[in-house]
């Protein structure tokens, strides 16, 4: 779940708050908090890391996820996610595949996505 050597890599820095909308598109790392919306720009990659110290409150919407901070909120992940030890994740969560290694705390409610049926559904359907 690493981006591309070319694509761009965004950071949220440990001691800083965002309240809003973020939209990224290659990398983001989330070493702050995010009260909102995190949004990767549907194409691969659009991989979300959180960091230890990260937090997200809101909804959260990327092709590729690993955390090791607290997400509480509505996550969507077209790939992979990992959700490492010590992570806190509740809500929602859906997923192609994933990965909860021990001492992650998953409290959600959990929505497999198949792979041919996000090719064979049209959107919206």
């Amino acid at each position: 779940m690493s981006a591309d050597a070319g694509s761009p890599v965004t950071l949220i820095g440990r001691g800083t708050r965002v309240e809003g909308r973020v939209q990224f598109s290659g990398a983001l790392r989330v070493e702050g908090s995010v009260q909102g919306e995190v949004r990767g720009d549907g194409k691969a990659p659009a991989t979300l890391a959180l960091g230890r110290e990260g937090s997200i409150v809101g909804s959260v919407a990327a092709v590729d996820l690993r955390s090791e901070g607290r997400i509480e909120g509505t996550v969507s992940a077209a790939g992979a996610v990992e959700l490492l030890p010590d992570s806190t994740t509740s809500g929602e969560l859906s997923y192609e595949s994933l990965r909860v290694r021990r001492g992650a705390v998953l409290d959600c409610v959990l929505q497999p996505i198949r792979a041919d049926a996000a090719v064979s559904s049209p959107p919206g359907r």
